[in-house]
């Protein structure tokens, strides 16, 4: 099912967009799509357009890690503490946590059968 307005569907979300990280490794780059794949997780979320399964919950997962794993500083490459950086690690930790989330709550509301 596609969200009309914005052109999005789950099948989308799950196969193009959820499992992958940015193809830039700064942390920035990494918790600004974060942050917009929750925001498209949303929209779909809104229209009714999103019920739990495993390949969803394995694409939220794999995306959540491989964005968190992008952007782990190597060991070779010691940067020095900077703030902006430490601010975007915050957001892309948050961010992650909320698709998560998301996807827990969308579970308990197809094992009990809850109309929002």
């Amino acid at each position: 099912m596609t969200n009309a307005s914005d052109g999005v569907s789950i099948a989308m979300l799950t196969k193009c967009y959820l499992p992958f990280a940015a193809n830039n490794v700064t942390v920035e780059t990494n918790a600004k799509m974060s942050l917009v794949l929750e925001n498209l997780f949303g929209l779909v979320w809104k229209t009714g357009g999103i019920a739990w399964g495993q390949d969803l919950q394995s694409a939220v997962e794999k995306g959540v890690k491989a964005r968190n794993d992008r952007t782990k500083p190597r060991k070779a490459d010691r940067p020095k503490p900077d703030a902006d950086t430490d601010a975007a690690r915050v957001i892309l930790a948050r961010s992650g946590q909320r698709l998560v989330t998301m996807m827990s709550v969308i579970k308990f509301d197809d094992e009990e059968g809850i109309d929002w």
